[in-house]
């Protein structure tokens, strides 16, 4: 006879986040069963029914049992009370299957639909970089790197105290201090070719002003747009009152508006392809528009 092989997570998490499983499953896939837990956690089928009543008591008419599928399903009037249920709860764990429907058991989500996602082009981060980089972090020590600039022909040896990670969806970048410019930088990852000595540091990161504050970036529907296209933007960006708020860290802004395509290229594009527009310019640092 073969023995079932636990799931990695076995063991690993207690009863609150197997009762928000059960919600979670229950509220995108409306249905669930014992096997379900049993499953992913490696539990025995007697701590799987404990786990389904305890959440029967928790969260009354959230789930009735279907004796004909022999399954357990969301109740007509099911409110979470453990789980968001914010879209982006599922398509966030949707994307964390990869590019394709392959389910390997670690999802939350039983039966995900046929889906595709658009390969990203990321910059690829040497390991053995980034445990140096983590490990000076941790340690608050500065490193000695050779870094590839774009505005140099060869790679320059520099000091960098290196205080937290960044990633501005296609690459991550460390947040340092230069000694150098003697001001915080970002560099990106996969440009340091590789890294020397590590001292101790005298930086405090607590000083990177620019990190440790944010700004809130207002956008809202390009103003020539037409009033249908207009209330298409606003309903794909949640917009209130003809206007978003975007809160970000002031040294993360830059990448922001590059993603949002709000750069200073803004004003060349048609209102159809531009669609929406910085409301709040006087508000970012080093802004031209």
């Amino acid at each position: 006879m073969n023995e079932r092989t636990n799931p990695p997570t076995a063991g690993r998490w207690g009863p609150e986040r197997r009762l928000a499983f059960i919600e979670f499953r229950l509220l995108w896939d409306g249905e669930m069963n014992r096997s379900d837990l049993v499953d992913f956690f490696g539990i025995s089928a007697q701590q799987a029914s404990a786990d389904i009543q305890q959440y029967k008591e928790r969260a009354p008419g959230n789930l009735t049992y279907d004796r004909n599928a022999k399954r357990y399903v969301r109740g007509e009037h099911f409110a979470p009370a453990l789980v968001s249920d914010r879209a982006e709860a599922y398509t966030e764990e949707l994307l964390g299957l990869g590019t394709t429907t392959g389910h390997d058991g670690s999802s939350w989500i039983g039966s995900p639909p046929p889906y595709a996602a658009l390969p990203s082009a990321r910059r690829s981060v040497d390991p053995t970089i980034l445990r140096v980089l983590l490990q000076a972090i941790r340690r608050n020590h500065m490193v000695e790197v050779e870094y590839q600039s774009m505005n140099r022909p060869s790679p320059t040896t520099r000091w960098l105290s290196p205080h937290a990670l960044g990633y501005d969806g296609q690459r991550w970048h460390v947040r340092a201090y230069s000694h150098r410019h003697e001001m915080f930088r970002d560099y990106v990852i996969a440009r340091i070719v590789s890294t020397g000595a590590q001292e101790t540091s005298t930086i405090d990161p607590a000083t990177d002003a620019e990190w440790h504050q944010t700004i809130t970036v207002r956008i809202g529907p390009h103003e020539k747009l037409s009033d249908g296209q207009k209330t298409a933007i606003a309903w794909e960006y949640g917009m209130r009152d003809g206007s978003a708020e975007i809160t970000v860290r002031v040294s993360m802004v830059f990448y922001l508006l590059r993603m949002l395509r709000l750069d200073n290229d803004a004003g060349s594009r048609s209102p159809e392809a531009q669609q929406i527009v910085l409301l709040n310019p006087e508000d970012i640092p080093g802004n031209t528009q």
